[in-house]
């Protein structure tokens, strides 16, 4: 990888005066779960960038981490195989999981230092965790003066020998375009600037880590001018700019998986008997309702995965069991086998996000255990829905031991295409304060509204807790299908 190294700096060198920025000058070591976005990408085990989690199959990260400048000035993409991630660590050497490259993209109208971003497919999928989670991808511009979160393994100064075992971060801020172009000389609206002090800033192996404000990505790491932690900014490419390529050449869509109830409050025994945790080998990662003796519902996205060209493939459902009758996700009530899992065959861009488990034996019926009706009616806009989980209590925050709820609102169909741009009768938007909703953990979990199930959680917007609403698949529109499906 030396030489690609080489011809990455001479190339930028020539180009902008500028160096592949590859660590963190002047920052602090971070802690374990602090960037769960975070990864490691490695070219035959060592570390040489950085990138970020946007889906369970792909990794953002920087072109001129992964081509090779040619004589002409062409560049050329490297082959996959020696390229692999480390995540869910903050640990350089260990810790965590590594997942081959499958697949590399590189921004086609790539040309140093403009459109420097690339993806990278994963061989399998990700499983989150705490410490292994997707960042939202920025929409919108950054304004001028935003403090911006910086982090990687890169170099501590120009002249280093080896990169920081543990990650660092550090805290730069955003500036004009004609702040930049005074600076350095580069104006240019694919681009974000990030001025800092003499002495931090970006270094050699933070190239194509993250730079995030407000819990969204806003910048992929590009270059330095005149080396690390000088007086000069930074340069980083513009997610935003960017996301339109991004969505079309990979799995992200603009809504994010809904995990947790943020914002509401410890439930008691019983009093959602019909609520299950979907586990994924031992792990809590979904909710669902029970329907009948033999059958969950849940949401189509927690059981299986865009395999990269668009099917949709399947869990191993020897890989998923249910909690069923306890409020604690670890202890408490009865485990069962799943022994077939039935998605909704039209599922795609969080629409039709339905799914049904046939459990491998009978749920026995109790105080703790009861089905739940489903919708027999289409709720109307402006009644108070409830909502159950295990999902997070924040954006990036801890997974709650107890089931937690919250009453959200719903809202008209046009409403919700004014809020966030989804028109479908198949949908439900719940609606909520700043600091409630739905998050990760909470997907395939029920909505409820006078003892029935009216909504299966699908996904939020800018992440948990914003001042968007929240979508739910609608059990009414969804009615027919899951009566066709199973044993009612």
């Amino acid at each position: 990888m030396a030489g690609l190294s080489v011809t990455l700096f001479l190339g930028l060198l020539l180009i902008a005066s500028s160096q592949a920025g590859n660590r963190v000058v002047g920052g602090e070591d971070a802690k374990e779960g602090q960037f769960p976005y975070q990864i490691s990408l490695r070219h035959s085990g060592r570390h040489i960038c950085g990138g970020s989690i946007i889906t369970p199959n792909y990794i953002l990260t920087a072109a001129h981490c992964v081509v090779l400048l040619n004589d002409d000035g062409s560049y050329e993409t490297v082959e996959p195989k020696p390229f692999s991630i480390q995540a869910g660590s903050i640990n350089r050497l260990e810790g965590g999981v590594v997942k081959q490259v499958e697949k590399i993209i590189v921004h086609e109208e790539y040309q140093s230092p403009f459109n420097d971003v690339a993806l990278l497919k994963l061989e399998s999928p990700l499983t989150f965790t705490d410490k292994i989670k997707p960042i939202t991808l920025s929409k919108t511009e950054l304004p001028e003066g935003t403090k911006v979160i910086i982090s990687g393994w890169g170099l501590l100064k120009t002249e280093g020998d080896e990169p920081p075992t543990t990650l660092q971060w550090n805290t730069l801020k955003s500036i004009s375009r004609k702040q930049c172009f005074s600076s350095i000389f580069i104006s240019s609206e694919t681009l974000i600037c990030l001025a800092h002090n003499a002495g931090h800033g970006a270094c050699m192996g933070d190239s194509g880590g993250p730079a995030a404000y407000n819990n969204e990505l806003v910048g992929v790491a590009g270059f330095v001018v005149g080396g690390c932690g000088t007086s000069k900014p930074d340069g980083y490419a513009k997610v935003s700019y960017h996301l339109d390529w991004i969505k079309n050449n990979s799995d992200f869509t603009n809504a994010s998986s809904a995990t947790r109830v943020v914002g509401g409050e410890i439930a008691e025994e019983g009093q959602f008997p019909y609520q299950i945790s979907m586990r994924r080998n031992g792990l809590h990662y979904c909710g669902g309702s029970i329907i009948t003796k033999n059958f969950v519902l849940t949401a189509a996205h927690c059981v299986g995965s865009d395999d990269g060209n668009g099917t949709f493939i399947l869990h191993d459902p020897k890989t998923l069991t249910i909690r069923a009758g306890s409020i604690d996700r670890f202890m408490g009530g009865v485990l069962v086998q799943v022994g077939e899992i039935v998605a909704h065959e039209n599922y795609g861009d969080f629409l039709n996000d339905v799914a049904l488990l046939r459990l491998e034996q009978q749920l026995i019926f109790s105080k703790f255990i009861q089905p739940i009706p489903l919708a027999s009616i289409d709720v109307p806009p402006g009644e108070n829905v409830t909502i159950s989980g295990w999902g997070r209590l924040e954006q990036g925050g801890d997974i709650p031991r107890h089931l937690q709820w919250n009453t959200l609102t719903t809202i008209s169909r046009s409403d919700c295409n004014d809020q966030i741009q989804y028109d479908s009768d198949a949908l439900i938007c719940l609606a909520h304060d700043i600091d409630n909703g739905a998050c990760n953990g909470d997907s395939g979990g029920p909505a409820t509204f006078k003892g029935e199930v009216v909504g299966v959680a699908g996904f939020v917007n800018r992440g948990c807790g914003s001042n968007l609403p929240d979508g739910y698949a609608k059990v009414y529109y969804h009615i027919d299908w899951i009566k066709n499906h199973l044993d009612l």
